[in-house]
């Protein structure tokens, strides 16, 4: 399965935080998240650049966010 993008989407306005939104993807990718395997949540701004989720306060990243990848 490593390589294939897996297509979901989350609507980040429902929420307040990154811990709600780690909670999410926990609960969407169970086998992956879980596993106690190291991860990284990157992400693409408005300008093309993919940064690490966290890199900015919450308020930021949601709004400048267009799409999410995990990465094992």
């Amino acid at each position: 399965m490593e390589g294939v993008p897996i297509g979901r989407k989350v609507d980040l306005s429902r929420h307040a935080s990154y811990h709600q939104l780690h909670h999410t993807l926990r609960v969407m990718f169970p086998s992956s998240a879980n596993q106690g395997d190291p991860y990284a949540v990157t992400y693409e701004d408005g300008d093309g650049d993919w940064m690490l989720v966290r890199d900015v306060p919450w308020e930021e990243f949601s709004k400048s966010a267009k799409r999410l990848k995990i990465l094992m």
